[in-house]
């Protein structure tokens, strides 16, 4: 186990929850096409394929839903084990892509990962999308170092 602490604003950390559900919601049961095998003759590998990436995605997505709302995220110590820290970080990435994409379009990946953003010249929904993907970073850059140290 290990032992998150992570202090976040609550008001912040829900509405975070909130456009991160709608990027599961979107995500659910729909892997990346890049990911699935191209072999027209055999449609039952590819199927079988997608099914265990859904299911895969579905228990990460299911690790970074019980972090947010099962605990007391943001505001106290969270004791999670690694397998679902692992799986938490592969949710954050699947999420954080889908912001980057349709919600942050207009924010030059430098100034994503720099913190190069003036906050006052983003309209309040991108200003949102801005501090979910930056929440997301944190979290995953946290377990991260304790993955590392455990």
């Amino acid at each position: 186990m290990i032992r998150l602490d992570l202090e976040v604003d609550p008001l912040l950390l829900e509405m975070a929850w909130k456009l991160a559900r709608e990027a599961i919601e979107e995500l659910k049961g729909q892997p990346d096409q890049r990911f699935i095998p191209a072999d027209e003759d055999d449609p039952d590998l590819t199927e079988a394929w997608l099914d265990s990436l859904r299911d895969e995605l579905g228990r990460d997505f299911e690790c970074l839903s019980d972090l947010f709302t099962t605990s007391r995220f943001g505001e106290e110590p969270v004791e999670i084990s690694a397998e679902s820290a692992e799986g938490i970080l592969r949710a954050s990435s699947a999420v954080r892509l889908w912001v980057r994409n349709h919600r942050l379009e207009g924010v030059l990946d430098e100034d994503l990962e720099t913190g190069g953003v003036d906050l006052d010249e983003l309209e309040p929904d991108v200003r949102l999308a801005y501090f979910t993907y930056g929440l997301l970073a944190y979290l995953q850059e946290s377990l991260i170092g304790l993955l590392d140290g455990s």
